[in-house]
């Protein structure tokens, strides 16, 4: 008889759905509804953190799909392009700037660009070694 699975789960996200499956088998371990379609996803320690088209950063215990809580991290209008982990926090880049969050999703500091705006050209962030820079929107 198999144990329950100790390995992390691959993340599968379609639309605003975010699947967990066991890596072994192949099966959905859980499963989490996003209040719009999930457009980045970050896989830190215990933790999954999707962001949505609503710029709504979700965050999800990935060993059992438990919901820790959602921080909007943007307006609405605005949207979500790049996320990134690095000692202990996440980076979020949006049209309009920055938001540096602990793993807990607290907010830790925001950063507003000088010149906010929305075009088909997506904001990017990097650290040494780590690049999130996403294709241009349509």
């Amino acid at each position: 008889m198999r144990t329950a699975p100790t390995a992390a789960p691959l993340i599968y996200i379609q639309k605003r759905t975010v699947f967990a499956i066991d890596r072994d088998l192949g099966r959905k371990r859980w499963q989490y509804e996003a209040s719009s379609g999930v457009i980045r996803v970050l896989f830190v320690a215990d933790r999954v953190f999707v962001l949505d088209l609503d710029c709504v950063l979700h965050c999800i215990r990935a060993s059992d799909g438990q919901p820790l809580g959602t921080v909007r991290v943007a307006e609405r209008s605005h949207w979500g392009a790049a996320m990134l982990s690095h000692d202990g926090g996440i980076y979020v880049a949006t049209s309009e700037g920055v938001v540096a969050l602990s793993l807990d999703g607290e907010l830790l500091w925001r950063f507003e660009s000088d010149s906010p705006g929305i075009d088909s050209v997506l904001p990017g962030l990097a650290l040494p070694s780590q690049v999130a820079q996403p294709d241009k929107k349509d």
